[in-house]
Formats: C-alpha cells, sequence, structure tokens
C-alpha cells in the first residue's frame, strides 16, 4: 500500500524546446473536465475568497466553464533555463528510507489473512475487515486534503507514522474477529495509513518543480517495491508453515508479526521526522471551501482509474494468501520477490514516459497490463507460475501510481497540491473499500453455488478494469 499498503497506501513536464509538442499533452486542459452536462453555475462565492488579495480572481470564477477557461489560458510552468540543484538529496534518501521501512511493515502484514483464520474466520470476514477498515482512509483523506495544506505536512506524517506504529502493535491484544475491536483496530490502522501517504507525498512533491513531479515521485516509490520484497519475505519466515502448527505456535507467530511491523513502523517514524526537520509550517490564510476546490478543479476521469486500481491492488495484498492455500501453496514470498524487482527497474526505466508521451497513454497501457495481470492468477497451478502474474502486476502498478498521482495533482493550483493528492489517493481508497467485500463476497458467494470461487472473483475484478480502460479512453481527460 503504499505503493503498498497501501495500503500500504502508495506523481511532469519536461518544457524543452525540442519536447514542447509532447509536453502540451501533459499539461492541464480543464475544458475538457466535465461534459456540458454538468457545468452548472456555482452562484455566488464567499467573500473571503473575492476579497483575498493572496486568492485574486483566480479563485473566484462565476461557473465552473469560466474556470475552465481559465485554466486553458494559463501558460504552463517554464523550465528552468539554469540548472538546478539536484533533488536527489539527504532529504529525498531519507524519505526513501521512511518510505521503504513503512511499506515492509504493511507488506508483513499481507499475511492478515491468517490472523483472521486463527480467530475462525474466512474471505467474507476477511473482505468486511479490510472494507470497512477503509472508511477510516476516506475519513481521514476528507480532513487531509485541507488539514495538509493548513498545517504542513510534517506534523501530519509523524502523527500517522506514530498511530501505525501503536494500532499494529494492538493486534497483540485481540482475542477475537467477532467483536467491535478488530474493526476499530482496522479503521485506524487505514486512517494512519492515509495520513503517512498523503503526508509524504505532498512534501517530498513540495520539493521539486513541476516538470519533475513523476519522475521524482516515481522514484520515491522504487522504495515501496524494495519493502514490498522484505515484507512478505519476513512474513515467511516468521509464520510459514502455520497451517499445520498448534494453536499456541500460531498465536506466537501472529504477536511476532505485528511486533516487527511496529518496529519497522518507528525506523519510519525516525526516518521522516529527521528528513522534514527543517520543514516550516505554511503561512495561516483563509481559503475556499474544500467542496468548492473539488468542484472546481477535480481531475475527471482520473477518478474512474484511481477507483479501478483500488480493487486491483487488494489482490496481492489481501487475497492472494488465502487464494495460494486453496491451490495447496504454502508460501507466497516468490510473488513479491518477483513483483518487486520487476516494478522497482519498470519504475526507473519509464519515470519519464508521462512527460514524453502525456499521462493518457502511459494510464491506458498500464490498465492494459493490469488486466493481463489478472488472467495471470488464473494460469498458477504450481509454485512456480506466481512470477507470471507478478511480472504484469508490476509493470502495471509501476506505471499506473506515479502517473496517476501527477495526472491528479496537475489538475490543482501548487497550493492545493495536498488536496489533489488526498483525493486520488481516496479514489484508490474507495476502489479498495468495493472490492475487498466484492472480491470476498464474490468468493464465498461463487463457492456456495459450485462456481469456480477465485475464478469467478478475478473474472469480477477483469470486467471492472476493462470498464475503467474504456471508460478512461473515451472520456475527455483533465491532464492528457
Amino acid at each position: 500500500m503504499s505503493d503498498s499498503a497501501a495500503t500500504a497506501k502508495i506523481l511532469p513536464t519536461d518544457l524543452g524546446d525540442a519536447r514542447d509538442g509532447a509536453i502540451m499533452r501533459a499539461i492541464p486542459t480543464a475544458s475538457a473536465v466535465t461534459p456540458s452536462f454538468m457545468i452548472r453555475p456555482l452562484g455566488s462565492v464567499p467573500d473571503f475568497v473575492v476579497g483575498d488579495p493572496a486568492e485574486p480572481a483566480l479563485d473566484a470564477p462565476t461557473s465552473l466553464e469560466s474556470a475552465a477557461n481559465e485554466r486553458a489560458s494559463a501558460k504552463p510552468p517554464a523550465k528552468p533555463t539554469k540548472p538546478m540543484p539536484s533533488v536527489y538529496g539527504a532529504t529525498f534518501w531519507l524519505c526513501y528510507l521512511s518510505n521503504g521501512a513503512l511499506t515492509a511493515a504493511a507488506a508483513l502484514l499481507y499475511r492478515y489473512a491468517d490472523f483472521v483464520t486463527l480467530f475462525g474466520g474466512g474471505e467474507l470476514e476477511l473482505g468486511w475487515i479490510v472494507g470497512i477498515g477503509m472508511t477510516g482512509s476516506l475519513a481521514m483523506r476528507w480532513w487531509l486534503g485541507a488539514g495538509i495544506d493548513r498545517i504542513g505536512p510534517r506534523r501530519v506524517w509523524l502523527a500517522s507514522q506514530a498511530l501505525f506504529a501503536a494500532v499494529v502493535a494492538a493486534h497483540v491484544l485481540v482475542t477475537t474477529i467477532h467483536g467491535p475491536a478488530v474493526y476499530a483496530l482496522r479503521i485506524l490502522y487505514c486512517v494512519a495509513i492515509a495520513g503517512v501517504f498523503g503526508s509524504s507525498i505532498t512534501f517530498i512533491s513540495r520539493t521539486v518543480p513541476a516538470w519533475r513531479m513523476a519522475e521524482v515521485l516515481g522514484t520515491l516509490g522504487t522504495s515501496g517495491f524494495i519493502g514490498m520484497a522484505i515484507g512478505p519475505v519476513l512474513g515467511d519466515l516468521i509464520s510459514g508453515g502455520i497451517e499445520s502448527a498448534s494453536l499456541a505456535e500460531q498465536s506466537a507467530a501472529m504477536r511476532q508479526m505485528f511486533l516487527l511491523s511496529a518496529g519497522l513502523g518507528l525506523v519510519a517514524l525516525v526516518a521522516a521526522a529527521w528528513a522534514t526537520r527543517h520543514s516550516v509550517a505554511p503561512e495561516r490564510r483563509r481559503r475556499p471551501h474544500t467542496l468548492w476546490l473539488l468542484r472546481r478543479y477535480q481531475p475527471g476521469a482520473l477518478l474512474a482509474v484511481g477507483f479501478a486500481m483500488g480493487i486491483l491492488i487488494t489482490l496481492p495484498s489481501t487475497f492472494l494468501r488465502p487464494y495460494l492455500a486453496e491451490l495447496g501453496i504454502r508460501e507466497m514470498k516468490l510473488f513479491f520477490l518477483v513483483y518487486a524487482p520487476t516494478a522497482f527497474f519498470a519504475r526507473l526505466a519509464t519515470r519519464r514516459m508521462s512527460a514524453e508521451f502525456g499521462v493518457r497513454p502511459v494510464i491506458l497501457v498500464g490498465l492494459a497490463l493490469a488486466v493481463v495481470s489478472v488472467f495471470g492468477y488464473l494460469a498458477v497451478d504450481r509454485y512456480a507460475m506466481l512470477a507470471l502474474p507478478a511480472v504484469f502486476a508490476g509493470i502495471s502498478h509501476a506505471l499506473l501510481f506515479p502517473t496517476l498521482m501527477a495526472g491528479g495533482a496537475m489538475s490543482f493550483p501548487d497550493r492545493h497540491r495536498g488536496l489533489a493528492t488526498t483525493l486520488m489517493l481516496a479514489s484508490m481508497d474507495v476502489g479498495t473499500l468495493v472490492g475487498s467485500p466484492l472480491v470476498g463476497g464474490t468468493v464465498t458467494l461463487a463457492a456456495a453455488n459450485g462456481l469456480p470461487a477465485y475464478a469467478t472473483a478475478f473474472g469480477v475484478v477483469v470486467a471492472v478494469l476493462l470498464a475503467a480502460l474504456f471508460a478512461y479512453a473515451r472520456a475527455p481527460s483533465e491532464v492528457r
């Protein structure tokens, strides 16, 4: 989510003379954001917007159409003519360490299904726990959108990181999954993940020029792929063969898993605190209402892509473990040992692709590869075959996440980038919120009716991905 946790929960233009044509496709063209039937007058605008000298007429249009015209006529940010200092300094690498440690911590919990099974639960309970937990993430996103821009990403990042470590460690006190405690902890877990990734992405994006945003965020995201490789390996070392162990041994393995995850969360907290030690809180200023900003700058069809990606990432993070158990495969580390390096090198190789070709083609290719990866799960019949879906899923993730974040961020002004980031992450949260119960319920319902359980569930996921792909391909896009 992060790139992992997703949920470990998880953003470009080079305006040189030789590349003007390609780059203009990556500059927001808001005139195509909203179909004409969705354009409605906003009526009066709050007085503080009109009278705020820091928010001149830019934040006080009389309608969405006029706002679109303003953005369509705005000049793109120019690439500086003088050499700039490297963006890959100490601050970047501390953020890299923090993100990698947190993703490893979250990836350890890809064996969360074993925790649910320990207390007599199955895929249906697993899907509901994960799905309900996402309500916490969505609630946090609503506050994050304005909160990060008001009090600064440092405070939100550190508080969320501390909450992550505390909540994960508290799982050792759980005695049943049929009470409110496990749901409350999962909600708080998702709140913490949302806070960490929303604030960290915003922080690092503000340290780089807009034309390098996708490149730098894509490079930062490679730390998540390293964490994704480390976490499941540690999980298999702790919990490998847990099915045949005694109840006491299973309980001890789960406690070790949660405590090690919390420890990695503390490592991420220290690195984040050091990276942001010179961060200055933003200047206090009155701002337009969040709903008004979302309505004006919303990135259109990119939200549907975020929704589809949220459903996609729930497969390896939540349902890979029970799927392999049904196939009689005891370990899942090969998937992530292939997935993570593939995504890592694909991210480095394609980090400037959106600047060269535009956001739209990169996202369409990413969605197409995501469809292939889901079909790849169906081909798995032995341990070695896990490499097949892992390769396509890794490349798809490498393409989709930074491009999605960059596209969303570029549809908002820089001063509202925290809101833009959290909006795109929220679209993924909604996908996970819907996708986890959808996949878990489909597995349970299909099995009860004599249908191939996971094949049916994968078919549903493919249908959602294809719908998002065709919708985005046909719809006017905020960022091309």
